[in-house]
């Protein structure tokens, strides 16, 4: 009875997946009989076309586009702003460092503010690898909402460029330059977790959200933008007591926003720790900065030997604090030292008081 149950089951499994070798369709391999449990394709190996296997089924059985998922071109990041108190429209851009004004825009409504010159300073390069021309620099007044409850206020610096087709009417592109002032100004009011709490609009949760991303980035490889190797192709001697400076080319660069960079001394260096690489600033711009100098001091008695490719330094973000100014000394009033200094006048003779009277005066820097 036992045997007769076994086959009758064994013909029903048998009928019941040939019925379903038709309906059963694999999201994985597209193919009819199974599902994605006993597919034999690897997973691993089409995780990407897994993930997408809807759109490209669909693509693939029409032929044509899907214009409710993708389109040719997209929206774009922008924001009213008010300049001066003039409200206009600005284009939030997280791939730029710097912010601009058209120049269209600046003699309308701008052209009291006086345009600061910075020729030769700032080589800015397009995406399309042109040089950006520009006329000069203002300082402007910008107000912006979408913060939270309150509009946020600063002034902030703009680069006056050609006017074209799109900034005539989008006048203002807002760079990271600005992106991070504004951000920190959020993240101080609603805490760090600002991109949930504060009440942004779209355009700027997108840009602060790119912003957080980066910088949490870069504290995962512990701020450091790249390691500097040397470029040269044959062994560098640096002799006893002797500063040398060598090229470095970088390496593990991470994509960040261009930035005013340092280059200091790592743990991982080759370079013996008795020997002083200088902290050098360089400008970082990813996948662009070339070959950086490397000044690098022996102050042992021995020679130092440096191979081809051997890690020197790494280079890490800074950022410029405002200085406390101090007042000049000229302006300071001027005290009177002798009126400090108690001795007793009749144990000294003339001339003696009046040799102390001029040291004192001399270095009265000291007192």
């Amino acid at each position: 009875m036992e045997q007769i149950t076994d086959i009758d089951s064994d013909k029903y499994q048998s009928s019941h997946s040939a019925e379903n070798e038709n309906t059963i369709k694999c999201n994985i391999c597209n193919q009819f009989g199974h599902s994605e449990l006993h597919c034999r394709i690897r997973k691993d190996h089409l995780r990407s076309y897994h993930n997408n296997s809807k759109n490209f089924v669909n693509c693939r059985q029409t032929n044509t586009i899907n214009t409710k998922n993708c389109t040719l071109v997209g929206t774009t990041n922008e924001v009213s702003v008010v300049m001066n108190d003039i409200q206009t429209v600005a284009l939030v851009d997280t791939g730029s460092s710097i912010s601009t004004i058209c120049k269209k825009f600046y003699e309308d409504h701008l052209h009291h503010i006086p345009l600061k010159p910075v020729t030769d300073i700032l080589q800015i390069e397009c995406a399309d690898g042109q040089i950006l021309p520009y006329s000069g620099y203002i300082q402007c007044p910008l107000k912006v909402n979408g913060m939270g409850t309150e509009q946020v206020s600063i002034d902030g610096l703009f680069l006056i460029v050609p006017t074209t087709s799109y900034n005539n009417s989008v006048p203002v592109l807002i760079g990271t330059n600005i992106i991070s002032v504004l951000m920190s100004i959020v993240k101080e009011s609603h805490g760090p977790r600002f991109l949930q709490e504060a009440n942004l609009f779209t355009p700027w949760y997108l840009a602060f959200r790119c912003v957080s991303l980066r910088e949490k980035e870069l504290q995962k490889h512990k701020n450091v933008l790249a390691f500097v190797r040397l470029a040269e192709h044959s062994k560098v001697t640096i002799p006893p007591n002797t500063d040398i400076v060598v090229q470095g080319y970088l390496q593990k660069e991470l994509p960040y926003q261009p930035v005013c960079a340092l280059l200091q001394s790592t743990p991982k260096s080759k370079i013996p720790k008795d020997l002083d690489v200088s902290p050098v600033l360089i400008s970082y711009q990813h996948r662009h900065n070339g070959v950086v100098p490397v000044h690098i001091s022996n102050v042992t008695t021995r020679t130092v030997t440096l191979t081809p490719h051997a890690l020197l330094c790494e280079v890490q973000p800074v950022s410029v604090e405002n200085i406390t100014s101090f007042k000049d000394d000229s302006e300071s009033t001027e005290v009177d030292i002798m009126g400090l200094v108690n001795f007793s006048k009749d144990e000294l003779s003339s001339g003696k008081l009046q040799k102390l009277t001029e040291l004192l005066h001399n270095y009265n820097i000291f007192f």
